[in-house]
């Protein structure tokens, strides 16, 4: 059984995220899943940062980054750092705008793509990201043991 707690970001993930919830779950991870809305006048980063909290989940994590998503993690890592919990890596599907900054990512960051952007695997390269596809659910699950999971 993993040693860690993944958690899924809002955001949609084809075909479903009901298909990859059940295949992180057969395979034995404590998943957390932050479904929120993203039509909401609150900012995304603050619920889905307060979501996280209320559950409180056992650290060490893996976040998954859905693309609706990738702009949080700056906060999301804050957040865990400021609750004392670590982060092993970060997955990011299909991210298109790049969330970097002074103070993120400060874990290892996986790019997977979905088949949506052709150019994903370079402009991970050059961010000295590793880089994947995700087309079935054991690839996820590949993902998050390769992170640590």
């Amino acid at each position: 059984m993993p040693d860690c707690s993944v958690v899924m970001l809002p955001g949609v993930i084809a075909p479903d995220r009901a298909t990859w919830m059940t295949a992180l779950l057969r395979a034995g991870h404590h998943v957390l899943d932050i479904d929120l809305p993203l039509a909401d006048p609150a900012p995304l980063a603050t619920r889905a940062c307060a979501a996280i909290h209320a559950l409180s989940p056992p650290g060490p994590l893996i976040v998954i980054a859905p693309r609706a998503s990738c702009g949080i993690l700056a906060a999301i890592g804050l957040a865990q750092r400021r609750a004392h919990r670590t982060v092993l890596g970060y997955l990011l599907v299909d991210p298109v705008e790049d969330p970097t900054s002074p103070d993120w990512p400060d874990a290892p960051v996986t790019a997977l793509d979905t088949g949506l952007d052709q150019d994903l695997a370079h402009r991970g390269r050059l961010r000295g990201w590793e880089t994947g596809s995700l087309s079935a659910p054991s690839d996820l699950v590949a993902a998050i043991v390769a992170a640590g999971g």
